[in-house]
């Protein structure tokens, strides 16, 4: 059975970072960085942090650090993502098979502020998406290649 394809979404910073959100799974265990080892659990486990994209450690350390993020599923399965900058919108509306997330910075933090899919993202529904998320401070396109249908669902399931 097919959940079918995600609608365009914006978030609102504010609603990104509200309590109750981050509240929703999936969770890590804190002590668990560095294993990578996401799972669903339910909100009111005690110690329980939500998970969030971040940098791949393996290229902190290179001048290929600023050119990938790594987001989560709802799963807990990661996903890599190429980033652009907001400068480069024009390039990000040719490729195709991909998830688009319009992404805000705040010095090393990042939040999602749209989602999209690369067929979505010259629609209607897509530009307005866009132009709300570039309203709301998106300086970024983060876009995983290659996705699949089940990767969009996990992707868009984490996004709420």
């Amino acid at each position: 059975m097919s959940l079918g394809r995600p609608h365009p979404r914006v978030f609102k910073p504010l609603e990104r970072l509200s309590a109750h959100h981050w509240a929703d799974p999936p969770f890590c265990d804190p002590g668990c960085e560095g294993s990578c080892v996401f799972r669903p659990e339910p909100a009111s486990r005690p110690g329980r942090v939500r998970v969030r994209g971040e940098s791949l450690a393996s290229l902190l350390l290179s001048n290929l650090g600023d050119h990938f993020y790594c987001w989560p599923g709802f799963s807990g399965r990661r996903y890599i993502f190429s980033v652009f900058p907001s400068s480069e919108e024009a390039s990000v509306s040719t490729f195709t098979d991909a998830v688009i997330l319009g992404v805000a910075r705040d010095g090393a933090a990042a939040r999602p502020l749209c989602f999209l899919t690369a067929a979505d993202f010259e629609s209607q529904e897509g530009r307005a998406a866009r132009a709300d998320a570039r309203a709301n401070g998106c300086c970024e396109w983060h876009v995983h290649f290659e996705a699949t249908e089940a990767e969009i669902q996990d992707i868009a399931a984490w996004l709420g």
